[in-house]
């Protein structure tokens, strides 16, 4: 066996194993990953109830802001049960982008109506 070919082997086994150690640092620096975050729902705050589909299982509301309009696919009638058109809600999607859950929110006081100064 030439001299040569060892050198090159130590070479490659030296760079796995710093590539090993590289990549175990970095996992305990970042730590696990739980497969629940990975799958986290996406949450949609403060919108407004335009339309509800109960046979095609679809709600389409009104964002905040922007005053944009969103229709989404509902996972199930149980989760627009006692859901009506106008109220505030927020809903929380799953990864594949259905609503799963449908939370009513109270609306903001109105704020007091300054009184006269004349009065």
């Amino acid at each position: 066996m030439p001299i040569g070919v060892s050198k090159e082997r130590k070479v490659l086994m030296k760079t796995f194993a710093m590539t090993m150690i590289s990549v175990l640092i970095f996992i305990g620096a970042v730590g696990p990953i739980n497969l629940s975050e990975l799958l986290a729902a996406t949450t949609v705050t403060g919108s407004t109830v335009e339309s509800i589909d109960s046979t095609g299982l679809n709600i389409t509301v009104q964002t905040p802001g922007d005053g944009g309009k969103l229709s989404m696919p509902v996972v199930s009638l149980e989760v627009m049960k006692g859901v009506t058109v106008g109220e505030h809600v927020s809903l929380e999607l799953d990864v594949q982008g259905r609503v799963v859950k449908i939370i009513k929110l109270v609306p903001a006081p109105k704020e007091e109506e300054a009184s006269d100064p004349g009065a």
